[in-house]
């Protein structure tokens, strides 16, 4: 239960980034390649969330989680691109 927490939830912060990139105009670069740098900031960010949590002391690190947050993240970028036709 807990792995498909973090796959769902990975899938709502990838698919909110997306479309925030898709809305932006400042950097066009950003807003072109909007899914691989949304694959990389959410990816990146998952990784350091749990080695984070490997210093604290009443939380643990899972390479587990990690993996779940990756999942998430890819089936949000082809839930993104499902719905608003984007390929």
């Amino acid at each position: 239960m807990d792995k498909l927490a973090h796959i769902v939830i990975y899938v709502i912060l990838v698919f909110l980034i997306l479309r925030g990139f898709q809305k932006q105009y400042t950097f066009p670069a950003l807003r072109y390649h909007s899914k691989l740098y949304a694959l990389i900031f959410a990816i990146v960010y998952g990784i350091l969330l749990e080695l984070h949590q490997r210093s604290m002391l009443n939380r643990n690190f899972d390479i587990l989680d990690i993996l779940a947050n990756i999942i998430g993240c890819f089936i949000g970028t082809i839930v993104y691109t499902r719905v608003y036709n984007k390929v």
